[in-house]
């Protein structure tokens, strides 16, 4: 059976090379196509205005020149958000919205997001983003915080004005969702530490659409084939692909 072609747009603060392993499981089920957004990797320089929007034209750009004649697309968290805004035809025959970010009335709004957002405002507004997220003590947040062995990756492809312009948008992004007329498929984690997942599957079950619950965490600390072999159930997988070739 030939596999289905799969574009994968990446969440913030991630990108193809980090998620190298995670394509790896994948391609023995579909054939992969990730889409790096600009300032997440080396040679796409950011975004000078930080929208929705502008990501999804960027998203739409990279579509057409893979000339495919039929995909599937996936948005992990923020790439979710821009598969609303992209401008999608028939070639398109489903979308897997992946711990989906929505807006900010989804999110589970705590302190620590409060302060972060505020840091990243004033980074920004001071031009310092750069020299900020690339220093030695970020790199010492980022060790804590990233996923086991990714600090460095992190820190060296993602540009800093595209991360905290970014992180400034989610924070502050409250614009109602929009749907395709597409079927879709939510996998989520029912206890996300980051979204308000009972919110999210109560959006997507007014919609008729497949929902796969899974354990994974909204941000796993091991980025590792085995644990994608050993966390992805490839019954659930086969689901999806029922599900969207009967639509």
């Amino acid at each position: 059976m030939k596999k289905k072609n799969l574009i994968i747009i990446h969440a913030h603060a991630t990108n193809g090379i980090l998620l190298k392993e995670l394509y790896e499981f994948l391609s023995n089920i579909f054939t992969v196509y990730p889409i790096n957004l600009p300032g997440f990797v080396p040679n796409k320089k950011p975004l000078k205005n930080v929208t929705l929007p502008n990501y999804a034209a960027h998203v739409d750009s990279e579509i057409k020149k893979l000339n495919l004649k039929s995909y599937l697309l996936a948005g992990i968290s923020l790439g979710f958000a821009i598969t609303g805004y992209c401008k999608l035809d028939e070639r398109c025959k489903g979308i897997i919205a992946i711990a989906p970010y929505i807006n900010t009335n989804y999110t589970k709004n705590n302190f620590q997001k409060f302060v972060f957002k505020i840091f990243a405002k004033l980074v920004t507004h001071l031009g310092i983003h750069n020299y900020v997220y690339h220093s030695f003590l970020n790199k010492m947040v980022l060790r804590f915080i990233a996923p086991k062995g990714k600090a460095d990756i992190m820190q060296k492809t993602i540009n800093g004005y595209a991360f905290y312009e970014t992180s400034k948008l989610l924070f502050t992004f409250s614009d109602p969702p929009i749907f395709h007329k597409k079927p879709y498929v939510l996998i989520i984690n029912k206890d996300d530490e980051t979204m308000e997942a009972k919110k999210i599957i109560k959006l997507f079950k007014k919609k008729d659409n497949l929902i796969i619950k899974i354990a994974l965490p909204h941000y796993p600390k091991n980025l590792s084939r085995e644990f994608f072999e050993k966390n992805i159930d490839l019954e659930e997988v086969d689901k999806i692909n029922e599900f969207l070739s009967g639509k």
